[in-house]
């Protein structure tokens, strides 16, 4: 059910990204709710997610025969997933903060995945499902951290703008004021 929960909302996430570089409406809206969603299953359930034990099972003891380092990984997974998701959240939406986010989140996947790839050579399990599981989110979100990353601010703003001169001019002035308060 969490598996389903979390493609269902990277979908709308990535829809709603699209939606915001065409300038439709409600498409910041469908940004937010979904980003916030993934924020909650990754944060909740990050561990079930990567170790693919369902969320009733762990409170019944069915992590029994994960690894400790599996454990142990899928939980900082899970987090590194929620900087990962917030950074692109706050870059999007053009809030500030999303520089420092996005940096982090490229630090911790990179760290995090050159560390589980060693273990998967150092312990030669090509074929457990924890590696495949783990690689193909996490690899993803480096990808789409490491694109916002290259994207700055004023990019995205010129890109959302282009067609509505009004909207432009309304962001340029909120983007100001917060210059402006950065610098006092």
């Amino acid at each position: 059910m969490i598996k389903k929960l979390e493609i269902i909302f990277v979908v709308l996430f990535l829809h709603g990204i699209l939606l915001r570089f065409i300038s439709l409406e409600w498409s910041n809206e469908l940004i937010i709710v979904s980003g916030i969603m993934l924020f909650v299953i990754y944060l909740l359930f990050g561990f079930s997610i990567f170790t693919n034990v369902s969320p009733k099972s762990i409170f019944k003891g069915g992590f029994k025969g994960t690894p400790v380092w599996q454990i142990v990984i899928s939980i900082w997974s899970g987090l590194v997933m929620v900087v990962s998701m917030s950074g692109l959240l706050f870059r999007v939406l053009l809030l500030t903060g999303a520089d420092e986010m996005l940096i982090l989140a490229v630090m911790s996947v990179s760290v995090t995945t050159i560390f589980v790839a060693l273990m998967m050579l150092f312990k030669k399990q090509y074929l457990d499902p924890f590696y495949t599981r783990f690689f193909k989110r996490m690899i993803p979100a480096l990808i789409f951290s490491l694109i916002f990353v290259g994207i700055s601010s004023a990019d995205l703003y010129y890109i959302y703008t282009k067609d509505n001169p009004e909207e432009a001019e309304r962001i340029k002035q909120k983007m100001e004021r917060r210059e402006a308060e950065r610098n006092r």
